[in-house]
């Protein structure tokens, strides 16, 4: 049977005339020609108007630096030109995609590393050890045999258990249920981490986790208890239920005293997932310092490792790397990992720690999913978002190279517009000129979005999967956190014009993005991304643009909505409540400023109900929106123990969990990069 086509056949469009769009077509039928159809069987999409603008801009740009360099001597012309970068911006879409896997690509760089100037060897706990050329372990001229590595707590479960158990197995699992950690508990947040945080989590391979947790298919490579309770912190505040909201501190406190005690000697790819997982839920509850610190030490713990060297370099080393699905899982690991490292870094507008340069490891291709008939074991709703077509689920991989392809603009973005060491001997019209090719790159980089990945808020009704939405809130905050430092002149940072029109743009689009977030899935399974997008167009439309109440209302409604389940939230929402409870009339809090706040009902979207247990922060009465931070409490571990010792509940500090510390401030340099 005939398919009919898109589009025109080429003979057809070049003649301009209908086409009946069939092969061959009736009119190259009769005229006895070849048919021919394009490859692409799809219109192309407009440049959008942003593309245009910036090249513009750009254009400008150039031709005012033609005129000074017409003015300028020789010494001058040198320093001019010295600063102008010469990008080419005009490159297709399929040239952009393929510019992924060339930038990425290690293949052309291992070729000429020596063999002997990097080894991965057993250390002194038995655990893999990566030794770099400097390194005064590397011996080239020995040889390391095959090692097992497994995970310090991986713990086999169900039938076909056959590893046998880890010394302080039955330890872990006594503490965890007398702190009423059982299997509901898991269940239930485990769903709600995979459902709601796992696009910002893409260090872990949800079907390789999964199928190691209840069916120990990969012999407890992919699971530990460490990483099964640092996502289940992750997934708790999701919950309808006040109970299973409050277990995040416990299922936190659990994985952070197992880390500490039994893995930091024996490193693995779960401990660094756990501890990633952790930084995660560390900077959303506002412990800004504690996430810093524990994201540093699973970067750290990966370079021990070699995850920065791509695995089919360890393939005799190690002998975990067993299957093509192995290699995969760990290329995942790092490129997820770069992901968490770009993400924590715009959080807290520090430098990146994972820069791509300093890795040789191949782009991470699309692992399967479960058979369409899977049972995901139990965990329907997981297996309902997953139902259909391909085409109609979430394009986790897909996201994922582009968001690495978005943390490579933002590394170079805190490296030359906010670096102070590096702009302090250039002008400011070098800087003028760094901006100009960011926001290219910025907007080239929408614009090669694949139509899975493409969002518009003139298209509002289409319903969007959650990690699209997100992945915009991204792209978006990096432009306000980019312009909105050009929009009025300050030292170092002179006036752009284009800076205003673009921070009123994003933050506009980024209301728009929330607000349909809010309508199709909820902001109680809002991802932390969604918190620091909400807060960076709080700041850019209040403090840049001096805009009114007016235009920040809904936002500082959904930041309120938020502060259920992020303390980070609660954080923002006392800083703006000053000048704003007081002119919200629909939005006013009667609190005593230490004490707990009575916090207003918020009107929810059509269909939603009024939980008691989501009455919002003020359910718990010990809970003080003012006093955030646990950075400084003491007991975090207590004194005297060691790594030596098992978990029991006489070194658990349970009393701690409750304990926070007004002492934080850090966390809203978000506002302030640079």
């Amino acid at each position: 049977m005939e398919s009919t086509r898109r589009l025109a056949c080429k003979r057809c469009q070049t003649r301009k005339i209908k086409c009946n769009r069939v092969q061959p077509c009736a009119h190259c039928v009769q005229a006895n020609h070849v048919c021919e159809f394009r490859t692409n069987d799809g219109r192309r999409r407009p440049v959008s108007h942003k593309y245009l603008s910036a090249l513009e801009t750009r254009l400008a740009w150039f031709e005012s630096l033609t005129q000074e360099l017409k003015k300028a001597s020789n010494d001058e012309r040198d320093e001019l030109l010295a600063g102008v970068s010469l990008d080419d911006h005009l490159e297709s879409r399929g040239e952009t995609e393929d510019a992924l896997i060339d930038n990425n690509s290690p293949a052309a760089s291992e070729t000429s590393i020596n063999s002997h100037t990097v080894s991965l060897r057993s250390g002194p706990q038995g655990a893999l050890q990566f030794h770099g050329p400097t390194s005064i372990y590397l011996d080239a001229g020995s040889t390391d045999p095959m090692i097992d590595e497994r995970g310090p707590t991986a713990i086999p479960r169900g039938g076909n258990a056959s590893t046998p158990f880890a010394p302080d197995a039955f330890s872990i699992l006594r503490l965890a249920s007398a702190l009423g950690v059982d299997d509901v508990l898991i269940r239930e947040t485990l769903a709600l981490f995979f459902l709601h945080q796992y696009p910002l989590c893409m260090f872990i391979y949800r079907e390789a986790f999964l199928s190691d947790y209840y069916d120990n298919t990969y012999g407890g490579r992919y699971w530990s208890y460490p990483l099964l309770y640092s996502m289940c912190a992750l997934g708790a505040p999701h919950s309808h239920s006040a109970k299973i909201q409050a277990k995040n501190h416990v299922l936190a406190r659990s994985a952070q005293e197992m880390i500490i005690s039994h893995c930091l000697t024996n490193p693995s790819p779960t401990t660094i997932q756990a501890l990633l997982c952790l930084a995660f839920h560390e900077v959303g509850q506002g412990n800004a310092s504690q996430g810093w610190l524990f994201s540093g030490m699973a970067f750290r713990m990966g370079q021990d490792i070699g995850f920065h060297q791509d695995p089919t370099r360890w393939v005799l080393q190690d002998r975990s790397i067993v299957t093509p699905e192995d290699i995969e899982i760990r290329r995942r690991i790092y490129w997820g990992s770069y992901a968490a490292d770009k993400f924590i870094s715009l959080y807290l507008g520090r430098p990146v720690y994972l820069r791509e340069d300093d890795a040789a490891v191949h782009p991470s291709a699309r692992l399967p999913d479960f058979p369409s008939n899977h049972a995901w074991f139990g965990l329907s709703e997981i297996a309902s978002q997953n139902a259909g077509p391909d085409l109609q689920k979430p394009q986790f991989t897909s996201a994922l190279k582009h968001i690495v392809l978005l943390g490579k603009i933002f590394q170079d973005m805190m490296a030359d517009i906010f670096s102070s060491a590096r702009n302090t001997q250039r002008n400011e019209n070098h800087r003028l000129n760094r901006l100009g090719d960011l926001n290219v790159r910025l907007n080239k980089w929408q614009t090669s979005l694949p139509d899975s990945l493409q969002w518009s808020q003139w298209s509002v009704n289409k319903n969007a999967h959650a990690n699209v939405l997100v992945l915009h809130m991204f792209y978006h905050s990096l432009l306000l956190s980019l312009n909105r430092h050009f929009v009025k002149p300050s030292s170092g940072f002179p006036q752009s014009t284009s800076s205003s029109e673009i921070c009123a743009s994003s933050s506009s689009i980024i209301t728009s993005l929330i607000r349909q977030f809010r309508i199709q899935h909820g902001l109680n399974s809002a991802p932390l991304m969604l918190v620091y997008a909400l807060v960076m167009a709080i700041i850019t439309q209040k403090q840049t643009l001096d805009q009114g109440r007016e235009g920040v209302s809904f936002l500082f409604r959904a930041l309120e909505e938020c502060s259920q389940y992020y303390k980070l939230a609660a954080e923002a929402r006392s800083r703006f409540n000053s000048p704003l409870a007081s002119s919200t009339a629909s939005f006013t809090t009667t609190a005593n400023t230490f004490g707990t706040a009575n916090t207003p009902t918020i009107p929810l979207a059509s269909g939603d109900e009024q939980n008691p247990e989501q009455a919002g922060v003020s359910t718990d009465p010990t809970f003080d929106p003012l006093i955030l931070d646990s950075n400084a409490q003491s007991g975090i571990f207590n004194d005297g123990f060691t790594t030596d010792d098992l978990i029991s509940m006489n070194s658990f500090d349970v009393s701690g969990f409750g304990d926070v510390n007004g002492d934080f401030h850090s966390w809203f340099s978000i506002g302030h990069m640079g």
